[in-house]
């Protein structure tokens, strides 16, 4: 998993090439990516190599999977991951994923199933939260059957 891969540090920082570090922002992200992407391709192979990238730039897209990121636990987090993983997939990522019910606080139930449905058709899935399991029995019968349903459709 390479997160932060967006904050670079720009004071007292040169570059092996001498570049700027205002502007290796976006380029510093694929350096980062790249580097983690080839060091499991040399340690497991090139066919088990895969990273799990917050950040992205140009070129990025050889480095799968991308997650979107800590999002909240409400139905515009929700919409907004949909929206950028729709214009990740027209910018030529093939893998993308993102925190199913939300990174930050505790989801309704409702919520929970509408995004258990969206996360379990996304190309890679993962429940994860910063201080709440997001496991669907903590979420009612109906979530656990919903978890069930799409994930026996994925």
């Amino acid at each position: 998993k390479t997160d932060f891969g967006e904050r670079i540090p720009v004071d007292g920082v040169v570059y092996h090439d001498g570049s700027d570090p205002e502007l290796m922002h976006n380029y510093y992200t694929y350096l980062y990516n790249k580097a983690v992407y080839e060091t499991v391709a040399r340690k497991r192979g090139e066919d088990q190599a895969i990273v799990f990238a917050r950040s992205a730039t140009v070129g990025c897209q050889r480095f799968p999977v991308h997650w979107g990121g800590d999002c909240s636990s409400n139905y515009p987090s929700m919409a907004e991951s949909l929206r950028a993983g729709l214009s990740f997939g027209m910018s030529g990522f093939g893998y993308w994923s993102h925190d199913i019910a939300g990174f930050e606080d505790k989801p309704s139930a409702d919520l929970y199933k509408r995004w258990t449905q969206f996360g379990l058709l996304s190309s890679h899935s993962r429940y994860h939260g910063s201080t709440e399991y997001k496991v669907p029995w903590l979420y009612g019968d109906e979530a656990v059957d919903v978890a069930r349903e799409f994930t026996e459709l994925k």
